[in-house]
């Protein structure tokens, strides 16, 4: 066992307390309000806590269809809305909560009970500057001259009403113009403040507001000039990417483009404008989002492409690559699960909604991996119950000061805070677990003990156990601001020997069961070796090299007919490195 270095642990021991999670986007809430009893409608309610995705059933109380939702800094869920009203976390309306963005599309949308205003990325809720107990709603309001469309401010105080929460300055008129009802927002440079970013539907112009300790303040407008996309091209979808440098904004219909901006955090301007096509004639339910590592972006247009951007690249537009076209996978009714809206999860993760009723969402489990590495599936995500096709707008929490810059000047600290996810091999009895770490606010260093005497320093280790039962396992971290740890336990239920050994040549497989291709993944690649697939009759089916690249090697095989594989990595002597069992699914 590796021992943890003395000046660690007296490190951790002096550190003072840290307060703040930032675990305000660790609910997500969809899900229709239940009227058929016993079906799969209701509401899906999903949490992050144990690193992984967790959705459950429930009885919502109302639709949710581009809704939104926040928590506190611990990931409890404070308040979710649906544009109609506010919903606290007992699953209640806060006090004075109905009566969002009232006019003639509130009446038409809001007064049937199983209906939801449509606002489309047009509901954002924030935590209020050094404020843990209160939330700035932004929602849209549809004008019956339409585009003609309304920002409107709904502050809700959770102390009040004995917990309940109470909304109030309800309704407050920030602008109205013809704007696109997308919203999103990012953090100051100053690590405290909020600028919120609602664009004009047609123009290079923006309408930002910032939210500080004393309110709302602005708008503030961004008049860029310049024509935009096209007469025919309306503004969509829009996002930030998680280190806030980049603004992205998506074209509607022709031409098939969309605007990559730089901007800067600590004066809220835009900068160097990249207009961006897609190999597409069009572009139809078109929707972006970035990696965690905000180098990579991944656009879905017209319900069945993905495509993934370098944005690191001398040319960003000659970086695109296809990384998912849609299978043509349908629900037990027959609908269609193709792609629609995107949102970076808390498990590093991306999720794709479909454009249906279904129960199904799509994953991207490694966005920050170039090209066919992101390891998009289909359809491999199930929830709880039936949505309405949008999952919630949500910014990126957990982005803190831009060190360097003029606004640097609060002395903001950001927590050092523990977070991990595990992933066992799906082969029974491999005793194999994949160690992912998430943690936040720039980590230094990490020590892992499995709970079995053995331990880590590595930061995603692969860990192999060699007995069934229960196991604590806990992840130490620490940065220039701290340190701090999690422990969860996780159950290997059974061992049969076939898993690879602990040392550092052990390979996991993803995924399993396979369809196109499989995934060798190896924390120190053996620089010479291939891999053997063997059927279930002992024959060989398939012997190839394994070419490495960033610890990840990836076989083929489309070829190959369905069935259950034992393979085998093994060097050119042919000494076994590793073995295991891996099915072959053909959708």
């Amino acid at each position: 066992m590796k021992s943890l270095p003395l000046l660690f642990f007296l490190y951790i021991l002096h550190i003072p307390a840290l307060f703040s999670q930032d675990k305000h986007d660790f609910t997500w809430i969809l899900g229709y309000r239940p009227y058929v009893p016993n079906s799969t409608f209701g509401g899906s309610y999903i949490t992050f806590h144990n690193g992984k995705l967790e959705s459950y059933h429930y009885d919502i109380p109302v639709t949710m269809d581009s809704g939104t939702s926040v928590s506190d800094e611990d990931g409890n869920l404070q308040i979710y809305s649906n544009g109609c009203k506010i919903i606290n976390g007992q699953h209640e309306e806060v006090f004075n909560g109905a009566g969002l963005s009232p006019g003639i599309y509130y009446d038409a949308s809001c007064l049937d009970p199983w209906s939801a205003y449509l606002l489309y990325q047009g509901l954002l809720a924030l935590p209020f500057p050094d404020e843990p107990t209160r939330y700035m709603l932004f929602h849209g309001g549809r004008e019956l001259n339409y585009p003609l469309m309304n920002l409107h401010a709904t502050l809700v105080d959770m102390r009040l009403q004995g917990g309940q929460g109470e909304a109030f300055q309800k309704n407050r008129l920030l602008v109205q113009d013809t704007l696109s009802l997308t919203f999103t927002a990012v953090k100051h440079a100053n690590g405290r403040d909020w600028w919120i970013v609602a664009p004009v539907l047609q123009r290079n112009m923006f309408y930002l507001f910032r939210l500080d300790p004393q309110g709302i303040h602005g708008p503030y407008i961004r008049d860029m000039g310049g024509a935009w996309l096209g007469p025919d091209s309306k503004g969509k979808a829009i996002t930030f990417s998680p280190d806030g440098s980049r603004f992205l904004r998506m074209g509607e219909k022709k031409p098939a483009a969309f605007q990559l901006w730089d901007f800067d955090r600590c004066s809220g301007e835009f900068s160097n404008l990249r207009v961006i096509t897609l190999p597409d004639t069009q572009t139809y339910a078109a929707w972006p989002a970035f990696a965690p590592g905000s180098r990579y972006l991944y656009i879905s247009n017209n319900l069945d492409r993905l495509y993934q951007f370098d944005t690191h690249a001398p040319d960003v537009a000659a970086s695109i690559q296809l990384v998912g076209q849609y299978d043509g996978f349908r629900d037990n009714l027959n609908l269609p699960t193709a792609f629609f809206s995107m949102l970076p999860a808390p498990d590093g993760k991306i999720y794709l909604s479909c454009p249906n009723s279904v129960v199904y969402l799509h994953t991207i489990h490694n966005p920050d991996g170039p090209g066919t590495r992101c390891d998009f599936r289909q359809h491999d995500t199930r929830i709880s119950s039936r949505y309405a096709f949008y999952l919630p707008n949500m910014p990126n929490y957990r982005l803190y000061q831009e060190r360097g810059s003029p606004c640097d000047t609060l002395g903001v600290r950001p927590p050092t805070v523990a977070y991990w996810r595990s992933e066992p091999d799906t082969m029974p009895g491999s005793g194999t677990v994949w160690f992912r770490d998430l943690s936040y606010y720039e980590p230094t260093a990490w020590y892992w003990t499995f709970g079995d005497g053995q331990s880590s320093n590595q930061t995603n280790p692969v860990h192999t156990y060699r007995e069934a039962g229960t196991y604590e396992v806990c992840l130490v971290v620490q940065s220039a601001n701290g340190a701090d740890t999690l422990c969860r336990e996780i159950t290997i239920k059974q061992v049969d020997g076939m898993g690879p050994g602990p040392d550092s040549t052990a390979f996991v497989l993803y995924p399993n069961p396979a369809d196109q291709r499989l995934v060798f993944y190896s924390i120190q690649p053996p620089p010479l070796s291939f891999v053997e697939l063997y059927n279930a009759l002992g024959q060989k089916a398939l012997h190839v090299p394994l070419a490495w690249t960033d610890q990840e090697a990836i076989i083929p095989v489309a070829d190959l007919p369905a069935g259950i594989y034992f393979w085998r990595v093994a060097a050119p002597g042919g000494a076994v490195l590793g073995s295991g069992k891996v099915i072959i699914r053909h959708r």
